[in-house]
């Protein structure tokens, strides 16, 4: 993360998608994200978010300045991690957000 916050505005588009992040991961990947200001599109699809990793990525969504897209495709998200994006999303309307119908079972 460290070089996220020495470099803030050169990453525009990051791709995680199946990348085996999990709900853990998701509080320090924010951290660093939150510096990088210049952040458009940010792609975790098919990574082991559930609830908690959701809830780790909504600061990201609530303070996060140019990020237009998130793709949370095949991530686990349930119900109350539903609710807690619905949330950040409400807060910052410009962000896209794709989630999918599918649903994976935590475990």
């Amino acid at each position: 993360m460290k070089g996220l916050k020495n470099n803030q505005n050169s990453l525009r588009v990051l791709d995680l998608h199946y990348a085996d992040i999990d709900q853990e991961c998701t509080e320090l990947l924010t951290e660093g994200l939150l510096a990088s200001e210049g952040l458009l599109s940010l792609n975790l699809e098919g990574n082991h978010l559930y609830h908690k990793g959701v809830k780790g990525l909504t600061p990201l969504l609530w303070g996060h300045k140019s990020l237009t897209e998130l793709n949370l495709v095949n991530c686990g998200i349930d119900q109350e991690a539903a609710k807690e994006l619905a949330d950040g999303l409400l807060a910052n309307k410009k962000v896209s957000c794709g989630v999918g119908v599918g649903y994976r079972e935590e475990g």
